[in-house]
């Protein structure tokens, strides 16, 4: 069975006139004559019957042109789709970042990808939550994006590029200020700031308080660093992740916490789509980068 009889089979379908469909397929009548012959011999069925006014296809031909047809097409999208991974191979990664992500330094990653692939472009944009960022690479929008608490997102596959844990964040003049480490007990009864548009995040917070027996009350929501900054300056706890805080919360004081909320950040695709060949050849480099880290650590 080849792809030129399954086209001239359609075709004939279409018009019903053996001189008309050879003329569309570019091939004589007798040579498509021939394409069905062999086609109904390979089936074992008839496809065409043949009369000397019509050509009708028998309930067997129909069936087997609307099989022909969706063959014809899968074989077109997947002419489409290398060729338009040809082109993305030299061409633009598209990583998406929700704001209580993007505070992770990826300067010296991106900066060691463009030493190596100087050819291709990197795009980076934000997303308002992770939903949201599960949503752009669901319809094509992004290539990756860089996700926290990938497990409660099926449609996204990734590997995870840091882990960190949730901390507590108070002004140096705060009660609380004096200790290293807190429990989740001393943080009932204060007004305390998450950050914003992470679900998932605010679910566990929730839990892990549930578990001590209080909801927390929570003063505000926000994922800016700078905002979470000034409202510091008032007796808040600020529950942030322990790199943002390190790198954006100055002269502030960090509190450990006991039984902290672990954080993994992942480098995430489409689950079951193959990514880019652009993205690819970003994904291998990333892993090649945590494989040379642990050897070095090791």
């Amino acid at each position: 069975m080849e792809f030129h009889q399954l086209k001239g089979l359609v075709v004939l379908a279409e018009v019903k006139s053996f001189t008309r469909a050879a003329q569309m397929t570019h091939v004589v009548q007798s040579t498509l004559s021939q394409q069905i012959r062999s086609l109904e011999e390979e089936l074992g069925v008839q496809l065409v019957a043949r009369t000397t006014r019509k050509v009708e296809l028998t309930p067997a031909g129909k069936a087997a042109a609307e099989y022909a047809h969706r063959l014809l097409q899968l074989r077109d999208e997947l002419i489409h789709e290398m060729r338009q991974e040809t082109v993305q191979q030299s061409g633009v990664i598209r990583i998406g970042t929700e704001q209580v992500v993007a505070n992770y330094d990826l300067v010296e990653l991106l900066e060691g990808f463009r030493a190596v692939r100087p050819d291709i472009e990197v795009v980076l944009r934000d997303a308002i939550s992770g939903r949201a960022l599960d949503t752009m690479v669901a319809q094509g929008d992004l290539d990756l994006c860089l996700i926290n608490d990938i497990e409660g997102y099926p449609q996204l596959s990734g590997t995870a590029l840091y882990h960190d844990e949730l901390v507590a964040v108070v002004n140096k003049q705060h009660p609380l200020a004096k200790q290293k480490k807190i429990d989740w007990s001393d943080l009932k009864d204060r007004q305390v700031i998450i950050p914003s548009s992470n679900e998932m995040l605010e679910r566990k917070i929730l839990q892990r308080c549930g578990l001590y027996g209080f909801r927390p009350q929570i003063a505000y929501r926000t994922s800016n660093l700078q905002i979470t900054a000034d409202l510091l300056k008032k007796d808040y706890v600020s529950l942030n992740s322990s790199y943002a805080a390190k790198t954006h919360l100055h002269n502030k004081t960090i509190l450990r916490m006991e039984n902290p909320i672990g954080r993994e950040i992942s480098l995430a695709c489409r689950s079951g789509k193959m990514p880019s060949a652009a993205a690819a050849t970003f994904l291998k480099y990333v892993e090649a980068q945590k494989v040379g880290t642990k050897q070095k650590t090791g």
